[in-house]
């Protein structure tokens, strides 16, 4: 089906998203803007919509772009044939005067958005690639959209944005229905309509070029800038780039109003534009807080040498890893460094009095603890593999790949070199046998499934509680990395998939709001069920890396899949999904005097991490999601092939 140009003017009720797309359009010294809103909100059509009103095209970068093609690469084919280093530009360097669009920027990779908005603010592109090095002027603009729930941008990449805006999602009545009546007009091509927002379109683009022309008369008082370095400051912004943008804003606000000089409301209004994405969230007052709290509790500490001693020796009889990252990144919980299933790893609570509220918790990589070294396609940002695809970072060459866009070059040239017998003027023979490809590694998603036990055994309740807290807090970030999460339970007499695979913070929270904790503990059936979902899973996506989190206390009594006694059954089962290549962790909730350590033998058999955790919480869930959730490459050595 064709895509309709939407009109520029079909915007209704997007007051501050207007203006930041006629913000980009007038000034030359605002040169980014990153849009956030919901689904259907019509960010990417307001994004595609401006080249109406502007001047400038729009060039879509997609989320799998190579590298090559966005910044250029040896143009292979013609340096073969030349026998000279032949470049060939990238769609960055050919984007003159364009605007660079990214739908969903927040999955585009981090190092691809940043070396856009530096190329895009400095204004130049230095290119190092293969031996080879070049300059490259730049004069584009760039448009990313993104939705926030399904993910965030690092600060140091939206700090580069010139200016943020956020469409609105809350419009009042009469607006919605304008929304609704232009564009069911638009689907039954009402040419009337079309010309009447052409029209206006129009209207918009000359007031843009006389915005343009008055904007180089627009002087910048010492009084601006004085305001305009108190609003930044009053945000908390780091360095000087709020301050600048800040004040090229309120310029370009200035001249599309029609002003001779820079008002208060048009300052005001540039800070909505340029603060918002910047704000430092840690405010001046809650430093002096943590710094008095600090003062205080060290008064408190030489005060009372003897309590201090005690709580000391206590401290000592409890197995804590003062270096583990976890409580270097003050998680409210210290966890031991890794040990295998033979050997237990235990958590404990820093202050066990804290009371923890129903909520979702901000995560953070931890750990690189697993290896992978399967080939394999798709996007993500958590998990590293090699791949055969022309996307990721090369770390070596092979000579099987066969493809001549992801040939190494210098690598070949020497292959060629040690051969040659009668060079003529610097010219080297390259023969097929000679071709050197690169190899690449790239970064992928997880599917995770949550295995908990439901059943009625003691503690069941606080189980399903916290563990739907710590995938909920996984979600958030999950979206961007593309993992998806799923959570099976089992209890009774059976297992049920109580939410499928998703990335979606929404749905997860509608299906997991009421799952009952009733009757037996099904542990066999629960384990078979979510190896026969990774199966079907996997023949939808055949380049997933599954990883199986298991929660229970492991008390098997009921359950008949292959054996008629239950923990037989799931020992069995275990080791099933072992053989399947499923990396596995078991959280083991048994708690009591007496302890049958089911859980600990059914991670032996699965080859899975294995954690003991009585008092369990979302954040040690989450902490030890995240520690078993990045994936590194083994060591490969990489030896150059002599002949």
């Amino acid at each position: 089906m064709k895509s309709f140009d939407y009109p520029f003017s079909i915007l209704v009720g997007q007051t501050k998203l207007v203006r930041a797309l006629l913000v980009l359009s007038v000034s030359d010294k605002i040169n980014s803007l990153l849009i956030a809103g919901g689904k259907g909100t019509g960010k990417t059509m307001a994004a595609r919509s401006i080249k109406n009103i502007s001047d400038m095209d729009i060039v879509n970068l997609p989320l799998n772009i190579t590298e090559d093609n966005l910044f250029g690469g040896l143009d292979i084919k013609k340096t073969l044939e030349s026998g000279k280093i032949e470049f060939q530009q990238g769609i960055l360097a050919e984007a003159e005067n364009k605007i660079l669009y990214i739908d969903e920027i927040n999955l585009f990779p981090n190092e691809y958005v940043n070396t856009i908005l530096d190329a895009i603010e400095t204004g130049f592109l230095q290119i190092e690639r293969d031996g080879y090095s070049d300059k490259k002027i730049i004069r584009s603009k760039l448009i990313g959209t993104m939705n926030p729930e399904e993910g965030f941008l690092n600060n140091s990449i939206t700090d580069k944005f010139s200016i943020y805006a956020e469409t609105d999602s809350n419009l009042n009545k009469e607006e919605r229905l304008k929304i609704l009546k232009k564009n069911l007009s638009l689907d039954k091509e009402n040419k009337i309509l079309i010309e009447e927002l052409k029209k206006e379109d129009k209207i918009l683009s000359n007031k843009i070029l006389s915005a343009k022309k008055r904007l180089k008369n627009i002087k910048v008082s010492d009084s601006i800038i004085t305001r305009a370095e108190a609003l930044s400051k009053e945000a908390n912004c780091l360095g000087y780039r709020a301050s600048i943008y800040l004040i090229h804003t309120a310029q370009a606000l200035a001249a599309i109003d029609s002003n001779q000089y820079i008002t208060d409301t048009n300052l005001q209004e540039a800070a909505e534009l340029v603060l918002k994405h910047r704000k430092n969230t840690i405010s001046e007052k809650q430093n002096k807080n943590q710094i008095k709290q600090n003062k205080d509790n060290n008064d408190k500490k030489h005060s009372d040498k003897n309590k201090s001693k005690a709580q000391s020796e206590r401290r000592d009889n409890i197995n804590i890893d003062s270096e583990s990252e976890i409580s270097n990144n003050k998680n409210d919980y210290d966890i031991d460094k890794d040990n295998t299933a033979n050997n237990q790893n235990t958590m404990k609570p820093k202050n066990p009095n804290t009371e923890l509220a129903d909520k979702i918790f901000k995560i953070k990589n931890l750990l690189n603890l697993n290896e992978d070294n399967a080939f394999r396609k798709g996007l993500g940002k958590r998990n590293k593999t090699r791949t055969n695809e022309l996307r990721g970072k090369s770390f070596g060459y092979t000579r099987s790949n066969h493809n001549l866009h992801n040939l190494a070059l210098i690598p070949t040239i020497k292959s060629a070199a040690s051969h040659q017998i009668k060079p003529k003027e610097g010219i080297i023979k390259i023969n097929k046998d000679d071709y050197k490809f690169k190899r690449r590694k790239t970064r992928i998603g997880t599917s995770i499934i949550f295995l908990v036990d439901a059943s009625g055994s003691m503690g069941a309740m606080k189980r399903m509680k916290e563990t739907k807290n710590a995938i909920l807090s996984l979600l958030m970030d999950s979206y961007q990395k593309h993992d998806e999460v799923s959570m099976i339970t089992f209890a009774g007499i059976g297992a049920e998939i109580a939410l499928p695979f998703t990335r979606s913070v929404l749905l997860a929270k509608r299906e997991l709001q009421l799952i009952p904790t009733i009757g037996k503990t099904p542990l066999s059936i629960g384990l078979n069920k979510a190896l026969e979902y990774f199966k079907i899973h996997r023949l939808k996506n055949k380049d997933m890396i599954p990883l199986l989190f298991l929660i229970t206390d492991g008390r098997a009594n009921h359950g008949s899949v292959f054996f008629d006694e239950p923990i037989k059954d799931a020992l069995f089962i275990s080791k099933k999904i072992k053989y399947e290549n499923i990396h596995s962790v078991v959280i083991d909730t048994e708690s009591g005097f007496v302890k049958l350590a089911i859980a600990e033998e059914i991670a032996k058999n699965l080859n899975a991490k294995y954690y003991q955790i009585e008092n369990l919480k979302p954040e040690i869930i989450t902490a030890i999601v995240h520690q078993n959730t990045e994936y590194s490459l083994s060591r490969i050595d990489i030896m150059e092939d002599k002949r």
